[in-house]
């Protein structure tokens, strides 16, 4: 019972983020992507073939790849979820 509960918890949690209009990422402390969510995707014009494992400062605007640059100075390791504001590079 308990294993069925949490595979329909882990089923809903990826049919509200792969469905958020938000851009959701994940990136290790190398900045290496991790998980990207659909709407970044197309947001950005690749697939998340091409964007899984690559360096997402790439694609932010350069203000906001200072203050990703600093925000992980500031935030220690054992943090496993951050929030930012970033502004990202429409592909034309």
């Amino acid at each position: 019972k308990g294993k069925a509960a949490l595979k329909e918890s882990e089923e809903k949690y990826r049919l509200l983020v792969n469905n958020q209009k938000d851009f959701i990422t994940e990136f290790d402390t190398s900045s290496k992507v991790l998980f990207i969510n659909p709407s970044l995707c197309e947001f950005l014009g690749k697939t998340e073939k091409e964007l899984l494992g690559k360096n997402f400062i790439q694609f932010l605007h350069k203000d906001s790849q200072k203050a990703v640059k600093k925000s992980k100075k500031r935030f220690p390791i054992k943090y496993n979820t951050i929030r930012l504001e970033n502004k990202c590079i429409k592909r034309s």
